[in-house]
């Protein structure tokens, strides 16, 4: 990939969607803002994710009017309006509000975590010289991210109606002989979406379903992901769970494939197995 490359493109954030997801709904926070590991968020992990593909700021396009207000100052915010647009539209309106020569856009949904880095799949989209590329695991398991080039995006999307970009875009691109193709690449651990509490479980590498904590000697070790900021008693005892921010866990509790939020409090003696408390 050529510096040049770096220079006119744009990362492109889909953070969320008409309706909020069980796990938002669950916790009160956006999927973005849900702790990935113990010192990043998802939206950290995409930030990291995109160094080196763009010497752009992250842009994100959201609805989500209070989403907008806690995103810091470090990223583009674009806000989509429009419920009758469809994704291939809002990309394409969010687009049409960047300045300077933006040739492709890494379309990235951000329900999900960053499986490669960007500036990967915009080498390998720039060498391959296709207007699509659809970012997949090497068995075909796509990632959540587009590139594209912004030409072929503007010639093919009104300025308004209803196009959804995977269902109906690609097929319409297709059809004006625009060549689309799969950039495939070894990932390591999940990335699917992430709805509900087994999915974050998964993306985090710690979803292991056959265990049953009456088993379980507690070790912090194999707690999962608990945030650098979380307070948690030395006989608690941890495991496969992810616990974010500021969450307090008491002496001699118990959590297990559990969520906590970062206002959660865990008290003394208290078990939280399969659960989300925020």
């Amino acid at each position: 990939m050529e510096a040049s490359d770096a220079m006119s493109s744009c990362v492109l954030l889909l953070a969320g969607g008409l309706r909020s997801t069980p796990l938002e709904d669950d916790l009160a926070l956006p999927t973005l803002m849900l702790s990935a590991s113990e010192d990043a968020t998802l939206l950290e992990e995409w930030k990291r994710a995109a160094l080196g593909a763009t010497d752009r700021a992250l842009t994100i396009l959201t609805r989500n009017a209070e989403l907008a207000k806690i995103l810091p100052e470090t990223v583009n915010v674009v806000r989509d309006s429009d419920e009758y647009r469809g994704t291939a539209g809002a990309v394409r309106d969010a687009a049409a509000k960047l300045t300077g020569d933006v040739r492709t856009l890494l379309v990235c949904e951000g329900r999900r975590r960053p499986a490669v880095p960007l500036g990967d799949v915009l080498a390998e989209h720039a060498a391959s010289g296709r207007a699509v590329s659809v970012a997949c695991a090497q068995d075909g398991g796509f990632l959540g991210i587009y590139a594209i080039e912004a030409d072929l995006l503007t010639r093919s999307v009104g300025a308004v109606g209803y196009q959804d970009l995977k269902e109906q875009w690609l097929k319409r691109a297709a059809d004006l002989g625009a060549v689309i193709g799969a950039a495939r690449f070894a990932v390591r651990g999940h990335a699917g979406e992430i709805h509900r509490r087994e999915d974050l479980l998964l993306s985090a590498g710690v979803h292991r379903p056959k265990l049953r904590y009456r088993d379980l000697e507690g070790l912090r070790a194999d707690a999962g992901v608990v945030s650098r900021a979380a307070t948690v008693h030395g006989t608690a005892r941890l495991r496969d769970s992810v616990i974010m921010g500021a969450a307090r866990v008491d002496e001699e509790a118990v959590v297990y494939r559990s969520i906590l939020g970062p206002s959660a409090h865990v008290r003394a003696g208290e078990v939280v197995v399969n659960r989300v408390v925020a």
